[in-house]
């Protein structure tokens, strides 16, 4: 075991996403999102070992990528138990949390998104989410500045990229659009 995760209220005590499968459910990252679909915030900690075995990668010139990339990482080698205990507020609402800029942060640090997408290709999970990793690599190739015969080229499933190369292409023009929109706030 690498952890042990916990549910999340907000200020008001409303469970903040949804719950784990079972009271204790001892699983990984990957399985509880795709497979069990639980989603929102969560809070836990895990061994300090485990953390050292799997360091954040630092990409040049960015500075933020997804903590996702490492627990997925981690679950790759070890389980986490995942308890329905509300422990931990989490102040919904603050403009300057991650979730309210998460695309504006991916936009501007668009090669650790690249990252972490490519390797979620690559996990043990379902064509849809398979399917919509591709396409969000893709958008973040765009914004990485990547040419599509490039972002191709690149990839491991040629016939697939060039297929979902328009839906990437597509949110990415949606991307910029929402951003234009921000910036003018």
């Amino acid at each position: 075991f690498s952890g042990v995760t916990v549910l999340c209220t907000n200020q008001n005590g409303v469970l903040v996403g949804n719950e784990f499968p079972f009271d204790v459910t001892d699983s990984d990252a990957i399985e509880i999102h795709t497979k069990h679909q639980v989603f929102g915030e969560k809070w836990g900690f895990h061994k300090t070992d485990v953390l050292k075995e799997f360091p954040f990668p630092e990409i040049e010139g960015e500075n933020f990528i997804t903590e996702a990339t490492v627990w997925n990482r981690v679950s790759l080698k070890y389980k986490t138990r995942f308890v329905n205990e509300k422990l931990r507020i989490y102040y919904e609402g603050l403009t300057d949390g991650l979730s309210h800029a998460s695309l504006k942060i991916r936009a501007k640090n668009p090669k650790g998104a690249v990252l972490y997408y490519h390797e979620h290709l690559k996990l043990p999970i379902a064509i849809k989410w398979k399917i919509k990793s591709f396409i969000n690599y893709i958008r973040f190739s765009f914004h990485a500045n990547i040419k599509p015969q490039q972002i191709v080229k690149d990839s491991n499933y040629k016939l697939l990229a060039t297929m979902l190369l328009i839906f990437g292409y597509l949110y990415y023009q949606k991307d910029i659009n929402t951003l234009n929109k921000l910036d003018k706030i």
